[in-house]
């Protein structure tokens, strides 16, 4: 890159800051074989290479003031970067917003003075008015933009004590841990190492909570204690009271709020060896006659054509949750609520939009999505009323349960085929659920729906006429999610402004495009039935896009952190045609591998796509690459990280991969044919069948850290298990048709 040592004028420097965010961002694709492009910001590529040259020729207010109008932007993008890595030029993509937080880093002494002189001031201001209004949206604007002055620090401190103190260790554990990265971290005073390592030991991060515990024994050694509040702690008491805090966490998850049970998409629950015996179950079918014929007669067509003359499994993307003594699920006609203590009596149903009732009562709509069923049914994708997990996976956050509304069966893709062929797409009574869909929250003990956005009424929100790309995820009192409309795929962030008795939507708090899509979702197969599933940890929210790329989003910054490419050329279609005329087969992309999340572990990100031909890990922070290694030719779907191994269920083995080492620890080949995703409790997984070693239905426990089959639970009435959830001391199966309770032998003693 030429550099040159001159100067800028003022009214150089005055143009760049102003025309920043006035250049229309520009997408630059993220992988050749990718469906979506990352978003470019080629004036802010400008500015941060000027910044370089004005660092090297000393020019601190320069580089300080274009440095922190970067970080003023409301949006995040990439930019291109050249650096030397062992000598070697190196291009690569950045965030520029983590680029500048890195260059703030690197600055030297005299610079990081220029830069406090210009800005501390004012961030000394607004922590002042922030404190004085106890607004965290303000603390959590210092803590973005002044994370380099000392303001910055102190408001991550005052947001993870915030967090605390309403009981949300997660939050106050991410806050706490960014302040540890920051200098002057020897500096903390005791009581904030106190209320950290409280933190880390109730959000279950015991290392970090050990390495605090060391830091708080030294400091307070000298006066032999602490106090707390009111009363002072010696170290044997505080010692217990991280004990009791750490293990009040730990007894497994009462609960199963989200697909995967937590943030990070891979907890063990408190689960124990099943009876297969159901205690009690509940339809998925519609209660209506006809529809009820209708969807039987569908399920039952595909399952002899999937099972019988293909010989593969069943495998539906319906996932239950629990919370507070209920238990939520998806069915064909909606949402509905049973009572987990009271033999699964129903608490209510509410009908969707996209449900097959809604549907088939409009003879318009029931019209044409006959046709498009009959064109699954001949033609395939033959599982696609059951395999699409962008309904089957639902999120709760105790109060409210959140739900995507979208059809039940998109349009076949012969027929969008040749619509595009016509340069017309025009779907009839259907054509606005297929060009948009909407999120839906229900207040979990009434069932009312106190708010649906994007939907009909939605005029006010920005998410109307997109597609909402998966159920979000609650974290810390708010909701993420990912958002797809004219194109931009967006990371949103939504607040609760209901009450009991006052329903009223979600506050869209912001709104971060992350890539440019080549393709209409309403149009792609693959991503419009595969929900795309938000993780967390660190601070950092992976996003998958289902389209080649994978993104770090930094929550404190507001910012992308990385980008991963996973996907070098485009998948290859099934049954692809053998030349391009009208009336040809549809091409319809195979899915690798079947719904599955980011599973973090540690600083380890272990994932797979449906477009993914491999299971990558990655890391956490900056996205760099650990390893990868192929799917198999008959691997179905990613378990999740248990015990330090990354579980894979196959069409007739199981097998797992040491995540530090990225090889291959066990197989277990011939374990019979998987009915369900399984789920974990310590170091056992509980993997449904539905015919293990001896042709019948069974849930082989396995021992993830042996590798060995320690049980096979069989049912006396031949009950083929489905997706397995534990929550309240019972086992709870969802299959293609039904969820169904099943005791714990432990709960029988």
């Amino acid at each position: 890159m030429h550099r040159s040592g001159r100067t800028p004028t003022r009214g150089c420097l005055t143009f760049l800051l102003l025309t920043v965010a006035a250049v229309p961002v520009v997408g630059q694709p993220a992988a050749p074989g990718g469906t979506v492009a990352l978003p470019t910001d080629r004036k802010a590529q400008q500015v941060l290479h000027q910044c370089r040259d004005w660092i090297e020729a000393k020019n601190w207010e320069a580089a300080a003031s274009a440095l922190h109008a970067l970080l003023d932007q409301r949006e995040d993008g990439f930019a291109q970067v050249e650096d030397l890595v062992n000598g070697q030029p190196r291009s690569r993509l950045v965030s520029v917003k983590a680029e500048v937080s890195r260059v703030l880093e690197a600055l030297p002494a005299e610079g990081k003075q220029v830069y406090l002189k210009l800005h501390g001031a004012d961030a000394t201001q607004r922590l002042q008015q922030a404190r004085q209004l106890e607004d965290p949206d303000l603390l959590a604007d210092v803590a973005a933009r002044y994370l380099h002055t000392p303001s910055g620090p102190e408001a991550l401190l005052l947001l993870g004590n915030r967090s605390l103190s309403r009981d949300d260790p997660v939050m106050a554990a991410l806050y706490f841990e960014r302040r540890l990265r920051l200098p002057g971290a020897d500096t903390i005073a005791p009581l904030n190492l106190y209320r950290m390592a409280l933190a880390f030991y109730r959000a279950g991060d015991k290392p970090a909570g050990d390495r605090l515990w060391q830091r708080l024994a030294t400091a307070v050694k000298p006066d032999g204690g602490l106090k707390v509040g009111k009363e002072f702690h010696n170290l044997d008491q505080l010692r217990k009271l991280f004990d009791r805090a750490f293990a009040d966490e730990q007894p497994g998850m009462p609960h199963w709020p989200i697909f995967r049970g937590g943030p990070r998409r891979t907890e063990s629950a408190a689960g124990g060896i099943p009876i297969l015996n159901a205690a009690w179950s509940a339809t998925m079918l519609p209660n209506d006659a006809a529809v009820k014929a209708w969807t039987e007669n569908h399920l039952n067509v595909v399952a002899r054509i999937i099972q019988g003359q293909r010989g593969e499994p069943l495998l539906p993307a319906f996932f239950p949750v629990v919370t507070r003594g209920q238990l939520f699920f998806r069915g064909y006609d909606g949402v509905q609520a049973v009572e987990t203590k009271q033999r699964g009596k129903l608490s209510w149903h509410s009908f969707a939009d996209g449900g097959l009732h809604t549907l088939q009562h409009d003879p318009i709509k029931k019209g044409q999505l006959d046709q498009w069923e009959t064109q699954y049914r001949q033609n395939g994708p033959h599982g696609a009323l059951f395999e699409n997990s962008l309904l089957g996976v639902l999120a709760t956050d105790g109060e409210r349960l959140m739900t995507v509304d979208d059809l039940p069966l998109m349009p076949h893709p012969v027929m969008i085929r040749n619509f595009l062929f016509a340069g017309v797409a025009n779907f009839g009574g259907l054509s606005d659920q297929v060009n948009a869909s909407s999120l839906k929250g229900y207040n979990c003990d009434s069932g009312k729906l106190i708010w649906e956005l994007g939907g009909r009424f939605d005029r006010q929100s920005g998410l109307d006429r997109g597609h909402f790309l998966g159920a979000p995820l609650p974290l810390g009192g708010r909701y993420y999610l990912l958002h797809e409309k004219n194109l931009e795929l967006r990371l949103v962030c939504l607040e609760p402004r209901d009450a009991a008795n006052a329903p009223a939507p979600p506050d869209v708090m912001w709104m971060q495009t992350l890539a440019l899509a080549k393709d209409r979702f309403a149009f792609d197969y693959l991503r419009r039935t595969n929900a795309a599933l938000l993780a967390h940890s660190e601070g950092i929210l992976v996003c998958p896009t289902n389209a080649g790329t994978v993104l770090g989003f930094d929550l404190l910054t507001r910012s992308v952190a990385w980008a991963y490419a996973y996907r070098a050329e485009a998948p290859a279609p099934v049954n692809p045609p053998p030349r391009p005329f009208v009336g040809m087969m549809p091409v319809v992309p195979e899915a690798e591998w079947r719904v599955a999340a980011p599973a973090i572990h540690g600083r380890k990100l272990v994932f797979t796509a449906p477009d993914a031909n491999a299971l990558h890990c990655i890391d956490l922070r900056d996205g760099s690459l650990h390893w990868k290694l192929n799917r198999g030719p008959d691997d179905l779907y990613f378990a999740g990280v248990f015990a330090g191994k990354a579980v894979i269920v196959g069409k007739n083995h199981c097998k797992a991969i040491d995540i530090e080492k990225g090889v291959e620890a066990w197989r277990l080949d011939k374990i019979g044919m998987p009915s369900g995703q399984g789920t974990a409790s310590g170091n056992l997984y509980f993997l449904p069948l539905a015919s293990g070693p001896d042709q019948e239905p069974e849930i082989s426990v396995i021992d993830v850290v042996q590798g060995k089959v320690t049980a096979r639970v069989k049912s006396k009435q031949k009950e083929v298990p489905g997706n397995l959830i534990f929550a309240e001391d019972v086992l709870y199966s969802q299959t293609l048709k039904g969820v169904a309770a099943y005791p714990l032998v432990k709960a029988k003693e």
